[in-house]
């Protein structure tokens, strides 16, 4: 079981291989485009999103993740791992926060993780970073730096 499950909406447009990589769970907002409704990341890709926005006509809309989807996602994430962390976009820009947040008290109550990590301020990948580095057993900050160099420069080239 690993110790920290990392969460995450697709507003972080991490790339593929990095989600893959660190086994980070993404939760995608909803595009809207033309009376049609796309997950992010799945249904419509990045590319295809910039593409219509640069038409600059009928620009697509976003829609919140439902709390059922970031339950579905918490749900699973909770079998694998001790403690979750959730990153999302900020409650200033979008209600994905407070979607996420509102799933995470009704795992709890269901499940009763009360121990589960909630930390929505720190970058995905930093913290997909220090879990992997937690699993690997490496302790010092030296290597820990040294690692995280390398997986920084491999996830933004």
């Amino acid at each position: 079981m690993s110790r920290v499950a990392v969460i995450t909406d697709s507003t972080c447009c991490l790339p593929a291989d990095v989600v893959k990589k660190y086994d980070i769970k993404v939760v995608p907002l909803e595009i809207i485009y033309q009376e049609k409704s796309y997950r992010d990341g799945i249904d419509i890709t990045p590319g295809e999103v910039y593409q219509i926005m640069r038409m600059k006509e009928n620009l697509p809309t976003t829609s919140t993740p439902a709390v059922g989807d970031f339950l579905e996602v918490y749900r699973k994430a909770a079998k694998q791992a001790e403690s979750i962390l959730c990153i999302t976009l900020t409650s200033l820009q979008s209600q994905t926060f407070q979607a996420a947040m509102a799933a995470k008290g009704t795992i709890v109550t269901l499940t009763a993780h009360e121990k589960k990590a909630w930390n929505p301020t720190r970058q995905p990948v930093e913290d997909a970073w220090l879990a992997k580095m937690t699993r690997m057993g490496i302790k010092d900050v030296g290597s820990m730096l040294a690692e995280f160099k390398k997986m920084q420069a491999a996830a933004w080239k």
